[in-house]
């Protein structure tokens, strides 16, 4: 007989009940996530090895050729199955141990996550853990590089800025005259301007009530100014 712990080494041999009768072959080794110690075994029987069952090792003994567990035959192939890759939650491991009539373990109660896996099991988890941190250094480093053009467009951006002013900034200033008011035309000056149109002999100004009073004499400063106009635009 040999220690338990080196059971990986039986992988593919004769698994045989506590009578010694045969059972199947032994299929893969379930170590607890904890400490690494092989706790459960993967049984495979039936027509092409097609059915597959989990025991407990508690008890169990190795031999040169085969792998003996404490456990009836018929018990072995009507135990629960895994289908989760090699792994085993706390909450699967407690049915197992419940349809061998062992005690429950009290810290495996409620557990949903993956108390025990089998070394191919843990080399998979490994490898996605290493894929993922090597996704997400990929993901930063891009991260930081986009950050990094983005600095360097803005540096360019403020240095075009700094060596060519908008046109805002190159905006002539606007001239304001002496009475706070932006130069420009005066219609009356504009129209009648009498320096600058000395043909030009403006009747006397009467009030504006009299303009009122006389729609003739209006017309008449408006034909005036509409001819001065037109003299002045020649």
């Amino acid at each position: 007989m040999v220690e338990v712990e080196g059971i990986a080494d039986w992988i593919g041999r004769e698994v045989v009940d506590r009578e010694g009768e045969k059972v199947g072959k032994l299929a893969d080794v379930y170590y607890d996530t904890a400490d690494s110690a092989p706790v459960f075994v993967s049984v495979r029987s039936g027509t092409f090895g097609r059915s597959q069952s989990v025991a407990p090792l508690q008890g169990a003994t190795l031999a040169r050729d085969y792998v003996r567990l404490d456990a009836p035959k018929e018990l072995v192939k009507d135990a629960p199955t895994e289908e989760a890759g090699g792994r085993l939650t706390g909450v699967d491991a407690l049915a197992v141990l419940a349809h061998y009539g062992l005690a429950p373990q009290p810290d495996l109660e409620g557990e949903e996550r993956v108390c025990f896996q089998t070394a191919g099991a843990a080399e998979e988890t490994e490898r996605k853990r290493a894929e993922l941190e090597a996704a997400q250094a990929r993901e930063a480093e891009q991260a930081q590089a986009a950050e990094q053009d983005r600095e360097t467009a803005a540096g360019v951006a403020a240095g075009s800025v700094a060596a060519h002013p908008s046109a805002a900034d190159a905006a002539p200033i606007l001239v304001v005259t002496d009475a706070g008011r932006e130069a420009g035309p005066e219609p009356d000056r504009d129209l009648v301007d009498e320096d600058r149109d000395p043909t030009f002999a403006p009747a006397a100004t009467p009030s504006a009530a009299a303009d009122d009073d006389d729609p003739l004499r209006r017309l008449e400063q408006l034909e005036r100014r509409v001819a001065a106009l037109e003299a002045r635009m020649g």
